[in-house]
């Protein structure tokens, strides 16, 4: 192949590529567009009120956020129903001493709670469950 074919090759495979990590990884404020967003400090608070112990090096484990999501879907769903926790859609998540702190979030101006799960991130186990109003 000349090297004319293969640049255009490589410049077409970059471009893809780009544009692939665009749509299947929008930046973390593009997830939120038009959402209220509290944020880890909210989420550091939460954990703090919920009195759980700190579990030593859980944090330090590789993170996966995918599972946490899915079980606290899961327990959220048998909780609060499917509806109303989809209509929460997309989910905070941030990892504060040990415990995922997941929960929902809402559209600007609107009045009302999400579902709030901690879970052990060691062990994904619920270490409790709760509602806003």
């Amino acid at each position: 192949m000349s090297a004319g074919i293969i640049t255009l090759m490589t410049n077409s495979l970059a471009l893809a590529v780009a544009l692939f990590s665009l749509v299947a990884f929008p930046a973390p404020a593009q997830r939120f567009r038009g959402r209220l967003v509290l944020g880890e400090e909210v989420a550091r608070q939460r954990v703090a009120q919920a009195r759980l112990p700190k579990l030593a090096g859980a944090s330090a484990a590789a993170p996966d956020t995918a599972t946490a999501l899915a079980v606290a879907e899961k327990v959220a769903f048998r909780e609060f129903g499917r509806k109303n926790i989809i209509a929460q859609r997309p989910y905070e998540a941030y990892l504060v001493d040990g415990y995922w702190c997941i929960s929902g979030t809402l559209p600007w101006g609107y009045e009302g709670g999400t579902f709030v799960v901690l879970l052990n991130a060691a062990t994904y186990q619920v270490a409790k469950v709760s509602h806003g109003q």
